[in-house]
Formats: structure tokens, C-alpha cells, sequence
């Protein structure tokens, strides 16, 4: 932003956003062209007139505007989101910066600055990112937008503990120097699992990696938590390139972003949970059916290998036990299926007391052949339940490919198997032969 002291009004009508110096008691009495754009009139009739005339509901914004001159010399005020009137009576909305200026005898005004709301970002597009269900992501960097894009260089963005681990998110143009100080955990850190402000009014005098903030041109940074997802814990971090005390419509708009990136967070938790929900069995903690069908890629590639796992003697355990023994013995079983096949395959419950097992590489059938056979070991074992001991088995059907095949058609042959093991007896396995 230019100083206002540098340059005249010729200076000050080549920005790109409005400014408007305002004495102590709301009148106008300076204003670049863009001010007269966003209001619709000629500058020359803006001049003279009080800011109020064009404000539209939210007066008492205005209004805390000059109780902030009161006591906050050269102090900076914002962004506030303002809406004011145009000439053809239309709304449109702004963020609002302002410093006070008063007391320089060169200036002597506030000096206002109104950010259009299609250059601004803004709480409002933010807002309305959460409410569409957009990606964190997306909603971090609206936010942080608003604070970038402001002609007072404040810089934002999200710090992130989670299970990934510490990371940055919501600013994509922090210079190395800056990513390098934030990603180590200095007292910032501190304000991802606090309770309220944490602040630093001077990175000369902090810890060593304030010192490579202020390196990198942060003077000062203020940091604020985010209530939001239960699995991480984020802040707002707002990078500082200038002193000065945070005014309390600062404080606000801080909670505002915090709130808004808080959303954000609790909406994509609660994505994450429904998403898990509708594809996942909620008495195994396995895949579904659902999950198991949706795929990008309806072939399975070669060496893929299914094997369709249906127990033994389980519907006794049921009528002689109840339910709830045998949702405790479904429970046992995947777990021992889990522990019995390898880390990369996947396990889904297809419903009752069938499990269908993924493997891929598989290059031949034996390989395919002793993962079944660990897994009808495994299920075999006797379960301990209030004192009972309870045996059951497995059968599995085998089906494997030595090329591209349908998943349906793979699934299909590996239940035929499944049949024919459980006409052999029970406790074994079948292999599907090739067709």
C-alpha cells in the first residue's frame, strides 16, 4: 500500500482499491477514483459527504471505525466485512482496512481503505466454501486470501497437527525461509491445543525461529486456535510485516477467520465419518459390499486373486448363544482374517457370516492357495466366550486371474468355488479353474 504520505491524488486514483481519508467525525475529505467507482458517483461528489450516507446495515461497523481513533494512534483496524450503497440503490460488500493518521499533521484523517469483494476473498466466500461442502483446502485458502490480499502485507495461514504430523495448510506462497521457521515448534505450536490468543509483538527478541521469521521479514505474529475435527488440532496463524497493538475489531475479524476455519475442519471431519460409515461394516470395522464394488477401475489386474470366505457351524452359535455372542464371534473372526492374510490385501464383510478376501500379485495359485489356508487355520482355533468354548470353521472358494478380468466375473467363479469346498465337506478350500 502507498504511504499517505508519498504521492498525491494522482498516485492514490491509480490503485486498484478504494481510499478515503476521514476526519474524526465521519466526513470524507479525500478520495481516489476507485472510491467513486465503488460507489457509483463521481469522486468529486463523494468528497465533503459523511462515510455513513453509504453505509447499508451495519452502521455500528462504521461507527467502532471511529471509537478506534480514539485511542489507537497510527494503529492499524481490520479487515472488517462492510456493506455499503451504491448510487442505483444495489448493495455491495467490502473488507474495510483503516489507520489511524490523525495525530500526522501531514495526514491528519483515518485512512480507509475498501477492498472490493471480488478482489478481497473474504469471510462471505469462505463461509459460503463450507456451507458447499468444498475441500479444507479450498476454504483455508479463501481465507488466507483475505489476508494476503490486503494492502496492509498481513500474511496468514493453518497450522495442522494431525496424524500425518506437523504441517502448513492454507498458504501456498510462503517464501522457503518462512516454511522453514513454521514448520519447526516454536511457541506458535502452542496455539493449536490452547485455549486463547497466543502473541509475539516483536520476532527480534524471540526464540530462534522468531529469529528466522523476522530473517525472513515477520516483524510480529499473532496465533489463535481452530475448534474443529477431533483428529487435528489447527490454528490461524497471521504473519506480521509491521508493528502495532491489535485493536479489538482486529481481535474480532481473528475470531471470525478462526470460526470460519474451525467449520471447515468439523465439516470435513464429519465428510470423513459419514464417508466411512456408508463403505465401511460397523460391527468388523471391514469394508462393505459398497466399498468393494466402488472402484475407479471395474477389472481386476492380472495376478489378482479373490477368496470368498463363508464360516462353518456359525448359525448354531446364534440360536444357541444369541446375537450378541455372535456379533462377538464375527468380531474375533476378522480380526484373526486380518492377522492371517498380508498387509497390502483387502478384507471385506460381505454381509452375515461371508468375508471376501482381495489379493493381488499373485503369480500362481499356490501362493493364492496358502493365504486361504492360513486363514481357515486361524479360524479354526477355538474362541473363548464367557467361559464357552466355541468351534467353527471356514470354507473358501478360490478364484485367481493370469490376466485383465471383470471384478463381477472373478467374484462369481470364487463363489462357485466356495459351493463346491462346502459340498467336499467344509473346512477347505476350492480353486476355481481358469473360465
Amino acid at each position: 500500500m502507498t504511504s499517505p504520505h508519498a504521492g498525491g491524488q494522482a498516485d492514490l486514483d491509480l490503485l486498484p482499491v478504494g481510499v478515503a481519508h476521514v476526519d474524526a467525525a465521519g466526513t470524507i475529505v479525500r478520495a481516489n477514483r476507485m472510491i467513486g467507482e465503488l460507489v457509483g458517483v463521481p469522486v468529486e461528489a463523494v468528497v465533503g459527504r459523511s462515510l455513513f450516507d453509504f453505509a447499508a446495515g451495519d452502521l455500528d461497523r462504521y461507527a467502532a471505525m471511529l471509537d478506534f481513533s480514539t485511542g489507537y494512534t497510527d494503529a492499524l483496524m481490520g479487515p472488517v466485512a462492510v456493506t455499503y450503497r451504491r448510487a442505483d440503490g444495489s448493495l455491495r460488500h467490502s473488507a474495510l482496512w483503516a489507520r489511524n493518521h490523525l495525530d500526522d499533521p501531514d495526514v491528519a484523517a483515518l485512512v480507509c481503505t475498501f477492498v472490493p469483494e471480488d478482489t478481497s476473498g473474504g469471510l462471505a466466500a469462505a463461509l459460503a466454501s463450507v456451507a458447499e461442502g468444498d475441500d479444507v483446502d479450498d476454504t483455508l485458502a479463501l481465507l488466507s486470501a483475505a489476508l494476503r490480499g490486503n494492502p496492509f502485507e498481513a500474511r496468514g495461514c493453518w497450522l495442522v497437527r494431525d496424524g500425518s504430523g506437523r504441517r502448513l495448510a492454507g498458504d501456498a506462497d510462503l517464501i522457503d525461509a518462512t516454511r522453514a521457521a513454521l514448520a519447526q515448534p516454536g511457541d506458535w505450536w502452542r496455539a493449536t491445543r490452547g485455549a486463547g490468543l497466543v502473541t509475539c509483538d516483536d520476532t527480534r527478541h524471540g526464540d530462534e525461529y522468531d529469529r528466522l521469521l523476522s530473517a525472513a521479514g515477520i516483524v510480529a505474529w499473532w496465533a489463535l486456535p481452530c475448534q474443529g475435527s477431533d483428529d487435528a488440532d489447527a490454528a490461524i496463524l497471521v504473519l506480521r510485516t509491521e508493528l502495532g497493538p491489535m485493536s479489538p475489531l482486529q481481535h474480532e475479524q481473528l475470531e471470525q477467520l478462526a470460526t470460519t476455519a474451525g467449520l471447515a475442519f468439523q465439516r470435513a471431519a464429519l465428510q470423513a465419518r459419514l464417508a466411512h460409515a456408508a463403505f465401511h461394516d460397523p460391527l468388523t470395522g471391514l469394508a462393505n459390499r459398497g466399498r468393494f464394488f466402488q472402484r475407479a477401475d471395474s477389472e481386476l489386474e492380472a495376478g489378482a486373486a479373490l477368496l470368498y470366505v463363508d464360516l462353518d457351524r456359525f448359525k448354531p452359535v446364534n440360536d444357541r448363544l444369541g446375537h450378541t455372542a455372535g456379533d462377538l464371534v464375527l468380531v474375533t473372526v476378522a480380526d484373526r482374517i486380518r492377522r492371517a492374510v498380508r498387509p497390502s490385501d483387502r478384507i471385506t464383510r460381505f454381509g452375515g457370516d461371508e468375508f471376501v478376501v482381495e489379493c493381488a500379485g499373485v503369480a500362481t495359485d499356490d501362493e493364492a492357495v496358502v493365504i486361504a489356508e492360513r486363514i481357515i487355520a486361524a479360524i479354526q482355533e477355538p474362541i473363548l466366550l464367557d467361559l464357552a468354548e466355541i468351534r467353527i470353521g471356514a470354507s473358501v472358494g478360490i478364484a485367481r486371474t493370469d490376466e485383465a478380468v471383470g471384478v463381477d466375473d472373478l467374484l462369481d467363479r470364487s463363489d462357485v468355488a466356495l459351493l463346491a469346498a462346502k459340498a467336499a465337506g467344509k473346512g477347505r478350500w476350492h480353486l476355481a479353474g481358469p473360465g
